[in-house]
């Protein structure tokens, strides 16, 4: 999921530069176009005035400019870019990677004491920073990025090897240096206005606790200094809004931190204080997260939004995992606390930023994702479908009323799965335990009755709205309608013989047993194809009456059922008198819809 994300930040990144790059061209173009003319108005008055007959009409070639100076400008950019960037990144990774070489040469001919390797280190770096801080006042901003980069990297490289390497530094004080450094990392790179260096502290300040790390666990230790971390970055990130690509990259590498903390070192015993961090990880970014849609007037910038996904999930993710085992119950309500907070922060939105639709609409998502999930956790078995379906036309009507096209998909969604729900309950086409069944008093036929009535107020809601623009939806509705009563007359009515059949199964196999099973059997095939019948004549009749092609096509649907069961199955399995009920209650049936068709064929078709 994440990857899919990036690719869809990256391809949207990779549209938007395209097409800047082109309104950029379009201008130019037209900048050139205008320069003829303009130079031909200011000397027009200094030339004597020129017969109307004489006069050329030169700005008419303007159409065709002189050879445009773009590409001359673009292989200048290219080569300042190449020249001034390019090299500059390459050579401080080549000092980088020489003075690692000569430390290596060095250390392998002895020719430098550990104490002396480290002190070195330390120099180099140091100078480098200065060297930077120099060049910066020159106005060389990417040299001196450079030599930043490479001071910073030689200086993150000294204390590991002076920790890990050479155990010269105690871990406290080790991590303390590494702690300045970032910090001094994330200082130039506000003072040299380098979203490169960030990014370069970004690496470092994470890295961190990997690179010091004795296996010991120290939780308010570590995550305390990657609050703090966090909580810099995200400051950094609030004061350079153009700096997108911060926040998703702390989300990622906090949440990172957390869950390969939790994978090694996480105990039943740090459950509140695990909780405390990872709630305060989340409240960081999601506060930072309002202020930056409240503080814009544009739309959400899709890093942003990204970073929010990636808080969610990996926030809501690290809670469920902490309370699974102890707390199962308890997470419904967390869940539900966590949907009202992005509930009100949209309200908030709305408010305030009413143009902010994209982060209007992702609030609005998140809250009723996380519902849906607490409805999940809080119920059980056919309860879950039921609330579903309850929410679901809840936020069909809210949809509707608040005009938030996405509410109301969202509604039709929860309709959708509370009927996939319902169906792959163990109980959902066959009930179980059968001895438990009572026809028309389970949770599984209100659970079937509860999504049938949403179905159709739904339906009802959307027709009362706007019709003509509902129509395939409410067209779709209808179906689900019909389909939800299909299925729970079929199997209330399987399961209501079931039960007599599972009793008689159990006793002697003798002669009567035996022919009552049998009798049982045929009637649960006759009243089945019985009650599908009378459903699709109800069917048939609400379409004749209110004039609704839909149910009248569904009717018709499901006497094509009903017939292919009386024709196939009842003819093969069922006794003689039964098939001869069976056929003649068929054939009325038919006849009757079809003499009624006739005969009220005008007052149906009417328009």
């Amino acid at each position: 999921m994440l990857s899919f994300f990036m690719l869809a930040v990256i391809a949207v990144l990779i549209l938007l530069i395209h097409r800047i790059n082109g309104l950029k061209r379009r201008i130019d173009s037209l900048e050139q176009r205008m320069i003829p003319s303009t130079s031909s108005a200011v000397e027009s008055p200094a030339t004597p005035k020129p017969s109307p007959a004489k006069t050329p009409i030169k700005p008419a070639q303007a159409t065709h400019p002189p050879k445009p100076q773009k590409p001359s400008r673009t292989r200048a950019e290219w080569e300042a870019l190449v020249g001034g960037k390019v090299l500059n990144r390459i050579g401080a990774l080549a000092i980088i990677i020489g003075a690692g070489f000569f430390l290596k040469y060095s250390f392998d001919n002895n020719w430098i004491t550990e104490t002396m390797r480290v002190v070195i280190g330390a120099v180099v770096g140091i100078g480098l920073l200065a060297a930077a801080l120099h060049y910066q006042k020159k106005k060389l901003p990417i040299f001196a990025q450079g030599l930043a980069g490479a001071g910073l990297a030689i200086l993150y490289l000294s204390i590991y090897a002076s920790f890990n390497f050479y155990h010269l530094l105690p871990q406290i004080a080790a991590f303390g240096f590494m702690a300045v450094v970032t910090a001094l990392a994330l200082a130039l790179a506000m003072r040299f206005d380098a979203l490169a260096v960030s990014v370069l502290g970004w690496a470092g300040g994470y890295l961190t606790p990997f690179m010091l790390s004795t296996g010991t666990a120290n939780e308010t230790g570590l995550f305390s200094y990657i609050l703090l971390l966090q909580v810099s970055l995200l400051l950094i990130a609030a004061r350079k809004s153009t700096w997108t690509i911060l926040p998703p990259l702390t989300v990622t590498a906090t949440y990172a931190v957390f869950y390969a903390w939790y994978s090694t070192d996480y105990t039943q015993n740090d459950l509140f204080l695990t909780i405390l961090f990872i709630t305060l990880f989340w409240g960081v970014f999601f506060a930072y997260e309002q202020y930056s849609q409240l503080r814009t007037s544009s739309v959400l910038e899709p890093l942003t939004a990204l970073a929010a996904l990636l808080n969610i999930c990996g926030f809501y993710s690290g809670l469920y995992l902490l309370l699974y085992n102890t707390y199962y119950q308890e997470s419904a309500f967390a869940t539900l606390g966590l949907a009202l907070i992005y509930l009100l922060a949209m309200l908030i939105l709305m408010r305030k930023k009413p143009q902010m639709v994209p982060a209007i609409r992702q609030q609005a998502v998140i809250a009723m994702i996380l519902t849906g999930i607490a409805t999940a956790i809080h119920f059980s078995d056919f309860m879950v479908p039921t609330m579903w379906a309850i929410e679901g036309v809840l936020l069909v009507y809210a949809g509707l009323r608040s005009q938030l096209s996405y509410v109301r998909s969202f509604g039709v969604f929860f309709l959708l799965i509370a009927g996939y729900s319902i169906v792959a309950q163990r109980s959902g086409l066959a009930f179980y335990p059968i001895e438990d069944f009572h026809i028309f008093f389970t949770t599984r036929f209100a659970a079937y009755l509860t999504l049938a009535t949403a179905l159709a107020v739904s339906a009802t809601l959307l027709r009362r709205s706007d019709a003509a623009r509902h129509a395939q939806l409410i067209k779709w509705l209808g179906f689900g309608f019909c389909t939800v009563v299909f299925f729970m007359l079929t199997v209330e009515t399987l399961d209501a013989f079931e039960k007599t059949l599972h009793f008689l199964r159990k006793l002697s196999l003798q002669s009567q047993t035996i022919d009552r099973i049998r009798l049982y059997e045929n009637m649960q095939k006759l009243t089945l194809s019985g009650i599908w019948l009378l459903y699709s004549v109800a069917l048939m009749a609400a379409g004749l009456w209110r004039r609704i092609a839909g149910w009248r096509i569904a009717a018709m649907v499901l006497f094509g059922i009903s017939i292919l069961k009386v024709f196939v199955y009842d003819l093969s399995f069922l006794d003689t008198v039964y098939r001869i009920i069976s056929f003649i209650s068929l054939g009325v049936i038919l006849l009757t819809v079809s003499y009624l068709y006739q005969k009220y064929k005008d007052t149906i078709f009417q328009k």
